[in-house]
Formats: structure tokens, sequence, C-alpha cells
């Protein structure tokens, strides 16, 4: 009897757990290659919310990481400006990252984000997609790499 209880206890509990790490496991890779033009890339991104401002800033978001840090395949920036182990590169500039994300200093590279559907798409868990087609100036963002020491200038 005393394991049944346990049981009926601890289940609810996992059942709970699990759906709490779906939901915030929000951040996706899900970035295309679109066009690119002198100095700017142009790529199409999947971004996850509960409304459509929230949704456009995750897309945002999985954007610059993927340029950061994957590199846009079918484009000449399909190596990333940093290394693959953005881990390692957050812990050693926290301070340029925090401010980069939190304080929202990403958007000042992005010259357009432009939703391509009116509505969103609702998926399990009450989260909303939406896909969001947006200019990244590159050409800016290694710039500004370069001055806060995040990468070194090429040759030197």
């Amino acid at each position: 009897m005393k394991n049944i209880v346990t049981l009926i206890v601890i289940l609810p509990l996992l059942f709970h757990c699990n759906y709490s790490l779906a939901q915030k496991k929000t951040i996706s890779a899900e970035v295309n290659f679109v066009e690119e033009s002198a100095g700017t890339i142009t790529v199409r991104s999947i971004g996850y919310g509960k409304n459509k401002v929230e949704a456009i800033d995750n897309a945002e978001i999985n954007a610059m990481d993927v340029v950061l840090f994957r590199g846009v395949s079918e484009s000449s920036q399909k190596d990333p400006l940093l290394t693959t182990n953005s881990g390692d590169i957050k812990a050693k500039n926290q301070e340029y990252f925090n401010n980069f994300y939190n304080g929202k200093q990403y958007k000042t590279f992005i010259s357009s984000a432009i939703p391509t559907t009116k509505d969103m798409i609702k998926n399990k868990g009450g989260m909303k997609s939406i896909a969001v087609d947006m200019k990244i100036n590159i050409k800016a963002l290694k710039m500004n790499l370069e001055e806060n020491s995040i990468i070194r200038k090429f040759g030197f």
C-alpha cells in the first residue's frame, strides 16, 4: 500500500518535470539561408513563444546563435564567426554576451525582421511559432566582435 501511494505521488511530479523541460527548450537552430549581399545576410528563422513579440525575439536570437556559433550553410557565412563551443566563449566573455542577449544589443545588427505569415502556428504545449525573414549586418557584427576583443582582426 505504501508503494502505491508513493507511486501516485511521484508519477505526476515526473510528468510535470518532463513537461516543464520541454517548455523551456524553445531555442532551436531552425535557421535557413535566403540571400546575401555586400556585408549582409538574409535568413529565415523559426521562433517560439506565447505571443508574436516573444516568438520574433526568439527567432532573432536563434538566427544570431547560428551565425555566431554554427554558420549558415549555402552562404559565404558557412563557417561560424566564433567557435562552435558556445559554452566556453560565453563563459569567457560573460559580460559581453549578457549585454548582447539580455540587453538586446543583437537587435542593432538586424536591419529588418519581417514575419512571413500574419498568424502564428500553434504547437504542442501551448507554444506558438512563427517564421521570420531577417537581414543581419554581418560586417557590423564582425567589427563589434573585434572591438570587444571577442575575435581577433584578420592578419593580427
